[in-house]
């Protein structure tokens, strides 16, 4: 016969073991997975919340110094946040600045990763993003900041009548032993293999600290573009392009430097006719060999301008023939203006004063006719640097001594400005000796300087 109760004990064993390993289970495995998922939920849902995307605003905001607004956060990624529908805006104004359709934010060991994509900038905008960047990156750095690479595929400049594409957009920021250290580099073209490239460092181990900017533009830069970060480039016209490579301090808000390069597509009438008065017409090419700044002053220059198909006032003619030592044959007095085949000079430009030559060696006009030259130069030609200003402002009624002190004070002086229009402009150049002597006319006519001469 069996004994029951002997062979039940190993089944009552087995159930118990059965229920202390079901309970082990939901203890050690269960419970700590849905811990782990209510925890990260949670954090999920607070990290996309309402108030997290209001301190990326408020972060971002801060930063680059103008309203950021942002329509979507999320983290598809523990260490990659994308921001969606990202808006830049005037913090006054409120005018929008510029926009990017979505902005990827990786964080890796080594350093920040930022991917735009889409993004796009109010060309007016761009003067003020740079000084706030340059602010932030440069004069606020940490020392221990980790470095940072932005890429974008395409950066649309949005601009009044036109847009420009940059390509291929790759900047990386870091902060070296000497100091904060950007470089950039972009294509104009979606398949250009020689890109612009541009590098801004700056150190505060000298009193004061000085930002250093250097830039290689091989490809041409359209002058709209360029114009925005060199204002004197609008006076060149929309249809001019610039490229060369430079070296530029930034000290006590003034540039010191060297540069060279190439305008060209310039609108001379722009630059001359609705400024001074004066008629010259036609696209002319601007190559400087070097030039060199000292505290924002222009100290030496030296290079060739061309161009061709234009016009030319007798009013110009005149002045140059007077002021600048230039032989000139004028047209008839009854003539305002007339045409010119070439217009070719070089000149050098040096604290010693300016020397003016035909670009070509073996014919000494620089611009001429079918006929002739119209304005050649003689031999070994050279002229104080205030003859070109005295060329083309020739009918100033308010003149001074061209030196440093004095133009020290008049950056704080209201001036007169030129009238350029027709009626004001004539078609003849009353030379410096003729002027009249009365004293009664002495009020309204040009007082010129003789120290000038």
């Amino acid at each position: 016969m069996h004994d029951h109760p002997q062979s039940d004990a190993p089944f009552a064993e087995r159930k118990a073991t059965i229920v202390v390993c079901r309970w082990a289970f939901l203890v050690l495995c269960v419970v700590p997975t849905l811990a782990t998922s209510g925890f990260i939920a949670v954090h999920w849902l607070t990290l996309c919340s309402p108030a997290a995307k209001a301190e990326w605003e408020r972060e971002l905001s801060g930063r680059l110094g103008v309203t950021v607004a942002i329509e979507g956060l999320s983290y598809p990624q523990p260490s990659l946040a994308e921001l969606a529908g990202l808006t830049l805006a005037d913090p006054e104004t409120k005018l929008p600045l510029g926009e990017c359709r979505r902005v990827e934010i990786e964080r890796t060991p080594s350093q920040w990763q930022i991917t735009l994509v889409e993004p796009s900038i109010a060309r007016g905008a761009l003067p003020q993003l740079v000084r706030r960047i340059h602010e932030w990156a440069f004069v606020a750095a940490r020392e221990d900041a980790p470095p940072l690479r932005l890429t974008a595929t395409q950066l649309v400049i949005e601009g009044d009548e036109q847009a420009h594409c940059l390509n291929h957009v790759a900047a990386t920021w870091e902060t070296t032993a000497a100091g904060p250290a950007l470089a950039v580099q972009f294509t104009l073209l979606p398949d250009e293999q020689s890109p612009i490239e541009l590098r801004v460092t700056r150190t505060a181990q000298q009193t004061p600290p000085v930002t250093k900017v250097e830039w290689d533009c091989s490809p041409p830069l359209p002058g709209a573009l360029a114009s925005s970060f060199i204002p004197e480039l609008e006076l060149a016209g929309h249809r001019a392009t610039i490229a060369g490579t430079g070296r530029l301090l930034w000290q006590e808000s003034e540039w010191s430097g060297e540069l060279a390069g190439q305008v060209r597509g310039i609108d001379l009438s722009r630059l001359i006719g609705e400024r001074f008065g004066h008629i010259l017409t036609g696209l002319g090419n601007l190559t400087l060999q070097q030039a060199t700044l000292e505290s924002g002053q222009l100290v030496s220059a030296r290079g060739t301008l061309t161009a061709s198909g234009g016009r030319i006032s007798r009013s110009l003619l005149a002045a140059a023939k007077e002021h600048l030592a230039l032989d000139a044959e004028l047209p008839p007095e009854e003539e305002e203006s007339t045409s010119y085949r070439k217009l070719a000079l070089r000149f050098e430009l040096t604290d010693q004063g300016l020397r003016l030559m035909g670009a070509d060696d073996s014919q000494p006009g620089m611009v001429t006719t079918i006929a002739g030259p119209l304005l050649s130069a003689r031999p070994n030609h050279h002229v104080p640097a205030v003859a070109l200003v005295r060329t083309l402002v020739p009918e100033s009624q308010v003149q001074v001594p061209a030196t440093k002190q004095t133009a020290a004070l008049l950056r704080w002086l209201p001036l007169p400005a030129v009238d350029p229009s027709p009626s004001a402009r004539g078609s003849f150049h009353m030379p410096t000796r003729l002027g009249p002597a009365r004293a009664a006319d002495r009020s309204t006519k040009p007082i010129r300087e003789g120290s000038l001469r």
